[in-house]
């Protein structure tokens, strides 16, 4: 009676502030929850969602958890925001593959933006940019095409086991230099002749800046809390980190352009792929810029892919003596000793491209991709994915999953010759494919192709002539205290033993480095 009494003396102004308060405080008490119809997922906090239990470093390790509580899809709160996390085969088919149209977008990353400028890999499907870009990209990386540049290629491949035998403890970078080269080669005309103070070099320094820039949890959600854009300096790491990654990538990007125009002003540029860019830039519509950061989706596509998958492949040789045996016998009854190995062997080794999927299963390149958005609401079974949640292919949580694989933590090639796709008997493998590594529907990696050649002539070359053991005393082990956080599952710094396995091997490679020396002088 009390409270109807108070209630009446109110005047109706102060009665509609009151009641706007209260909406106002219900509204922000909900920010952050689970709306009816999302996947489920791991219990929120009004306003903060599940953000405070998004980890800062591998985020595909706490995928793995939530996955096996919540299923093959879930959401993750970021504040008002719905991440939603794709696991499974049927679903990444289903949502990412075949409404492919619908959820390949970009979220508005700040932090990618600042970085990054016209690198259309960060543009939804539909934007100009996006299209002019992958429309030139597709016509470099044909099967032709790349059969045009396997001469270009096959030096490379030769100057790694060169490097190898002669300096056989700095393997780690001899790989980097490799995947670097063969990609300024074949897009600018330009080798790496050697690791340091080479463009490879400044490669590996931006593209680890760049990782860092997309590594989920590791800087705020700026974009989620615009007001941080403006904190200070002296606050905000991010800010030099971003001028930082900005400075090396456009130094890199900007500068192999300007020396290849300035090569072709006096005819000395060699056969390149950015040749056919700038002799076509009218025709294919694009920008200045947008020619520059061509240039840095197709190095980012092909170079620290295939250098972070064949550091992860030493590593298993080493972790694995009994996997690295078994793929040099077979290589040894096919290849032997008088001949160098060549592309068109790896299809009579199906150990050893047992091996190459096994790596990629139990390290995959790409843990769990780049973030896309739904362009518009989705229905998957019984959940509804809205328009505007962030879509994330979990590719480690697929990997690992004991649904789909006996023991997915053993590294077993064998699984893949006993079944297609490595997965145990009885598994429905309908909606899989060989490629879930290379990203999924119009997102799927451009690269795929060069980086699976790189990634086959150098897996060849290295088993065929050397033997790969630990260091005595020292541990090269495959846990993620091996590896560097990041976007990319990017193997820390190692050595290890390296030795010829035959003699006459060794003196093949030298020969064979020594007669394209010559030529290319």
């Amino acid at each position: 009676m009390q409270f109807a009494e108070w209630l009446s003396k109110l005047s109706p102004s102060s009665v509609l502030l009151s009641v706007s308060i209260v909406y106002v405080l219900f509204r922000l008490l909900r920010i952050g929850h689970r709306e009816h119809g999302l996947p489920p997922g791991p219990k929120t906090l009004s306003i903060l969602g599940n953000i405070h239990q998004f980890p800062q470093q591998f985020p595909q390790l706490k995928f793995v958890e939530w996955m096996k509580e919540f299923g093959e899809i879930f959401t993750i709160k970021l504040f008002n925001s719905n991440m939603i996390i794709i696991s499974s085969p049927a679903a990444i088919k289903d949502i990412l593959d075949t409404r492919g149209a619908l959820t390949g977008g970009r979220p508005k990353s700040h932090m990618q933006r600042a970085a990054q400028g016209l690198h259309f890999v960060l543009e939804g499907t539909e934007n100009p940019v996006w299209k002019r870009g992958r429309k030139a990209i597709t016509r470099f990386l044909t099967t032709d095409n790349l059969n045009l540049y396997m001469a270009t290629q096959k030096v490379e491949y030769v100057q790694m086991l060169n490097d190898v035998l002669t300096k056989p403890d700095d393997i780690y970078n001899h790989i980097r230099r490799t995947s670097a080269s063969v990609m300024t080669s074949l897009v600018y005309g330009k080798k790496c002749l050697t690791f340091q103070n080479s463009s490879a070099e400044e490669y590996f320094e931006g593209i680890k800046l760049f990782n860092e820039t997309n590594d989920p949890g590791a800087y705020p959600p700026i974009e989620l809390l615009p007001w941080l854009k403006h904190t200070p300096r002296w606050l905000a790491p991010w800010t030099e980190h971003i001028e930082r990654t900005t400075r090396v990538r456009n130094t890199l990007y900007y500068g192999l352009l300007a020396e290849l125009e300035e090569k072709r002003k006096v005819n000395k540029a060699e056969p390149c792929y950015m040749n056919y860019v700038l002799d076509n830039v009218e025709k294919l519509g694009m920008s200045y810029d947008e020619v520059v950061f061509l240039g840095a989706v197709l190095m980012d596509a092909g170079g620290e892919t295939a250098s972070s998958y064949l550091q992860s492949f030493v590593l298993a040789m080493l972790n694995f003596p009994d996997a690295q045996k078994k793929a040099q016998k077979e290589i040894d009854a096919v290849i032997g000793n008088d001949r160098l190995p060549c592309f068109t062997d790896y299809d009579s080794l199906p150990y050893l491209r047992a091996l190459v999927d096994e790596v990629h299963r139990f390290r995959p390149i790409l843990p769990i991709g780049l973030p896309r958005i739904a362009t518009q609401d989705l229905v998957y079974k019984d959940y509804v994915l809205p328009k505007g949640s962030m879509l994330v292919l979990n590719a480690w949580g697929l990997f690992h999953d004991p649904e789909l694989f006996d023991t997915p933590d053993v590294f077993r090639p064998e699984r893949y010759l006993d079944s297609k796709y490595g997965t145990k008997s009885g598994v429905n493998t309908e909606a899989l494919r060989d490629n879930i590594a290379f990203g999924a529907g119009r997102r799927i990696c451009p690269g795929e192709e060069m980086g699976r050649r790189t990634i086959a002539m150098n897996t060849m070359n290295l088993l065929w002539a050397f033997k790969l053991t630990p260091k005595q005393g020292e541990s090269s082990t495959m846990d993620m205290d091996s590896y560097s956080p990041g976007l990319e599952m990017a193997p820390k710094p190692f050595s290890c033993n390296i030795v010829p396995r035959v003699e006459a091997r060794a003196e093949l490679i030298r020969a064979e480095f020594e007669s394209l020396a010559k030529l290319d002088s």
